[in-house]
């Protein structure tokens, strides 16, 4: 196991609870629930959970509604060609957290403005649906909770011998639109990659630009998220953990084209489907966003605040709260509308709550997570560079205690 320069690195390490802190980004904090105490438990856990998972590092932030209350960088960027120490503002491939971040809340602002219904038949916005079996009633709702019947992945091996290299957007679109359902829709949950590439298709298809442009226009850049979207600027490669066992990094801002031929991964989207299909102009729906903790952590801020953040009101209150409840009828997995729901440990961290106020977020292959407690208005980010690791890497621990210490140490404190 092997540490940038052998120690974790602190970044905007501050006490839970203590008032007064202030960075570039942000305003002074009011006094919050949490002690000293959570914070010394999650600068502990960061470092021994790398170690264990053998990770190469991490950037590890958590706060409430007010904002950060915690952040930390650990460990390496990269470890090949040459260890590179974790920077706060490392930019991370997000995999499946694209999901909530990017593919549902561009359907969130398109519902909100009523261009887009949850009940829409796919084939109002798929050109390519309108050949499916005329009884089958799939809806836009259905590709949201999982629900559709859809297979989980497609493979790309196939699509390759049979069209040729990528990307190739459309190839993919007409792929899915050809598999049969594998069971009925509203009947079970089945996790698919496929569905949120449909649901980010018809949110393009809807908006007239890419997910990209659209929530970089009204959602990223709004909120001060500027090193989040799919597709990147040359100094923004210069910070991006490799998605393979090589990195990337030559002279700052290097691209993939301006360093000696060899295998190189930063910058590059881990998901095979994800990296056959994105273009300029067509954005993966499942996965292929980039973001840092600090921009994921105003992302958390905003969906706590129920679609406003800093006196900024992005989306409804009430959409919001639509999307992050429970859709899914009893007896399936908990699912919301793109959100997973969760509703037992350690993601849920309590017992006994109402379905309207249980935690949600998502998690990403890559070794990324977002978790926000809509009863506590607790929020955190692990962004871990797994698929760099060794091939027994693994976040499992990391984001069980992350999640464990923030919860604790805020419940443990008294009130302000």
């Amino acid at each position: 196991m092997q540490f940038g320069r052998g120690t974790c690195v602190p970044c905007g390490l501050l006490a839970l609870g203590l008032a007064g802190y202030a960075s570039a980004q942000e305003p002074a904090l009011a006094p919050s629930r949490w002690g000293r105490d959570g914070a010394d438990v999650l600068a502990g856990v960061v470092p021994r959970d790398l170690v264990a998972g053998q990770l190469p590092g991490a950037v590890v932030a958590a706060g409430d509604a007010q904002g950060v209350r915690f952040s930390l960088a650990c460990g390496s960027l990269q470890l090949a060609p040459q260890p590179v120490p974790m920077p706060a503002d490392a930019i991370f491939d997000l995999a499946s957290v694209t999901k909530v971040v990017g593919t549902t809340t561009a359907v969130m602002l398109l519902v909100d403005e009523g261009r887009l219904g949850l009940d829409d038949p796919l084939a109002n916005h798929l050109p390519e649906w309108r050949e499916r079996p005329a009884g089958e009633d799939l809806r836009v709702r259905h590709l949201l909770t999982h629900t559709s019947g859809l297979p989980a992945y497609l493979t790309v091996a196939l699509l390759e011998k049979e069209h040729g290299p990528g990307p190739q957007p459309d190839v993919v679109i007409a792929a899915i639109a050809k598999l049969p359902l594998r069971r009925a829709p509203d009947s079970g949950v089945e996790y698919s990659c496929l569905n949120a590439i449909l649901a980010g298709r018809i949110a393009e298809n809807v908006a007239g630009t890419s997910l990209h442009a659209f929530l970089t226009e009204r959602v990223f850049l709004p909120l001060g998220m500027r090193d989040t979207g799919w597709q990147l600027t040359r100094a923004q490669r210069a910070r991006l953990v490799p998605t393979g066992k090589t990195g990337c990094l030559g002279a700052d801002g290097a691209l993939p084209g301006d360093l000696p031929a060899g295998p190189c991964s930063a910058g590059l989207v881990h998901d095979p489907l994800a990296h056959y299909y994105a273009t300029a102009t067509r954005c993966a729906g499942n996965a292929g966003l980039f973001s840092t903790a600090a921009d994921l952590g105003r992302f958390a801020r905003l969906i706590l605040g129920r679609g406003e953040l800093d006196g900024l009101r992005l989306l409804r209150a009430e959409t919001v709260e639509r999307f992050t409840r429970v859709q899914t009828p009893p007896g399936m997995d908990t699912r919301g509308y793109g959100w997973d729901v969760w509703n037992s440990a350690p993601f849920q961290p309590a017992a006994d709550r109402p379905a309207e106020r249980l935690a949600v977020g998502h998690l990403g292959f890559t070794g990324t997570m977002i978790w926000l407690d809509k009863d506590s208005d607790l929020w955190a980010v692990v962004l871990a560079s797994r698929v760099h690791g060794g091939p027994d890497a693994s976040v499992v621990a990391l984001r069980r205690d992350v999640i464990q210490a923030v919860a604790e140490g805020a419940s443990a404190a008294p009130a302000p």
